[in-house]
């Protein structure tokens, strides 16, 4: 493993790094679509089927994630439908559902968030 690690070679420069990072901040979030993000995350914390709700960085990592998804689709601004992309592999491992302190396993944490998604309603934005 260790010999393999020596011929790892970088895809990628720390300046360029920077730069698409930069790149990702740049890309414009409406106040629609962050109101749209903090009700997924309200609803996270107030759902009777979860325990834990998701933290602010949580609120922050799916902003990011929507933003570098906008990004990837060549555009300079969010929509819903990049946030709907996000919410699973962003919010599922934040949570602590009510399951998962009894015996019984009954939702994973991805279909928990699937369910809020569907119960949040997305912005219409032009």
């Amino acid at each position: 493993l260790f010999r393999s690690m020596i011929s790892l070679s970088s895809v990628c420069t720390k300046e360029e790094l920077l730069e698409a990072a930069a790149t990702v901040s740049d890309i414009k979030v409406s106040d629609a679509i962050k109101n749209y993000i903090i009700a997924i995350i309200t609803e996270t914390r107030e759902s009777e089927r979860i325990k834990l709700g998701v933290s602010p960085r949580g609120t922050l990592a799916l902003m990011r994630a929507s933003q570098a998804w906008a990004g990837i689709e060549g555009r300079d601004f969010v929509l819903p439908d990049d946030v709907k992309m996000m919410a699973v592999p962003v919010l599922a491992h934040r949570i602590i559902s009510r399951s998962q302190s009894t015996i019984r396993l009954t939702e994973s944490n991805e279909n928990l968030i699937e369910y809020i998604m569907d119960k949040v309603p997305a912005p219409i934005v032009e």
